[in-house]
């Protein structure tokens, strides 16, 4: 006489196109299994849900089941985001140094080192001022010079520049996200007046105010590379650019662990996809400590503890001493000068856009 089966005895993983489901040999707690998908795939119909739930069901009542998903439609597998009306124009020059942080003409040192020139180029900017008309007038603040509606919005000499995004520079990278971080201006900085937040400009206070929209922005899907972004509570002028698609939803960067706005876009052409290849590609720097092929997994997390430990101690430590140093070290910073020389708002001709 031939026993009867078990009600389960197997073992096995089914690999779906987007899904992974890993099936234990023990009945199944519908509760505890897990689904793992990309990031990138798209959500699973609630018809779908409903065939594969009967399938699991099939294997739970001890019948064979084949558990089947259908393909995502075109519609479903990348919804993009509708790019709102640019209403201002902007042109940034930008430049990136060569590796030792020159930029001066070596024509007559027999010209530059074959891979390691200066990179020049100018980036075409829309602001989405119906959309995000806040953003769009504290942008402009930094190409016009401060100037809104015609009055001045700073306080102090008059004889001094109000700051600019044409003496600028990019600072940082962040690979998780893909957004280059600018708009930081040597000498600007964010401190309390009065008990009011204020930005500091050699002898000019300026008032400083939050980014904050009244209303709320539907911008939502994957966005193109290009994005200009900037964080909600940042009294400073800094603003990311997205080098590769993004997912966005309404109007907020996914992912991001700060509240991050889009409020424009780089338009891309030669060399905006230029410079956002070269930029993303600099070296950066790092405080975490690297990982070496020949570390063991223990080793590796007890010498990662170490470092952690030590290197939180040492930076608090700093930080109570008033050693200022500790904000030039942080995680991303690029390790090349990435300059702006250069912010111009673009005359538009009516009823024409560079941007068409």
């Amino acid at each position: 006489m031939v026993a009867p089966a078990p009600l389960f005895h197997f073992a096995s993983i089914l690999s779906f196109t987007g899904s992974v489901f890993s099936l234990a040999t023990q009945p199944p707690d519908l509760s505890a299994w897990q689904i793992q998908r990309p990031a990138t795939t798209p959500p699973i119909a609630d018809g779908s849900r409903r065939r594969i739930a009967a399938g699991l069901l099939g294997i739970a009542s001890g019948g064979a089941a084949v558990v089947t998903i259908p393909s995502p439609s075109r519609a479903d597998a990348q919804s993009f985001c509708e790019i709102p009306a640019t209403t201002d124009e902007v042109q940034l020059r930008v430049r990136i140094s060569r590796s030792d942080g020159t930029f001066y003409d070596k024509t007559g040192e027999g010209g530059d080192t074959p891979g390691d020139s200066v990179f020049l180029a100018s980036l075409r900017i829309g602001l989405f001022g119906t959309s995000a008309p806040i953003h769009t007038q504290q942008f402009l603040k930094y190409i016009d010079g401060g100037e809104v509606s015609g009055t001045s919005v700073a306080v102090g000499e008059d004889d001094e520049p109000f700051p600019s995004y044409g003496s600028s520079s990019f600072k940082s990278y962040d690979d998780a996200l893909g957004i280059l971080e600018g708009g930081s201006i040597s000498g600007l900085s964010a401190e309390s007046f009065g008990g009011a937040p204020a930005l500091r400009y050699g002898r000019r206070l300026i008032p400083a105010t939050l980014w904050l929209e009244k209303n709320g922005n539907n911008m939502s899907g994957t966005c193109p590379p290009g994005m200009l972004v900037h964080r909600t509570l940042d009294v400073l002028p800094t603003f990311g650019v997205t080098v590769r698609p993004t997912t966005v939803r309404d109007g907020k960067i996914v992912g991001s662990r700060d509240e991050t706005i889009v409020f424009g876009r780089v338009i891309i052409d030669g060399d905006a996809e230029n410079f956002f290849s070269a930029a993303s590609a600099l070296p950066t720097y790092s405080v975490e400590r690297p990982t070496y092929s020949d570390e063991g997994g223990i080793t590796q997390t007890v010498a990662a503890n170490v470092f952690n430990n030590q290197r939180d101690f040492m930076r608090n430590f700093a930080g109570a001493i008033g050693d200022t140093r500790l904000s030039k070290v942080y995680n991303g910073k690029l390790l090349r000068r990435v300059e702006v020389t250069e912010a111009v708002r673009v005359k538009q001709e009516l009823g024409a856009s560079i941007l068409d």
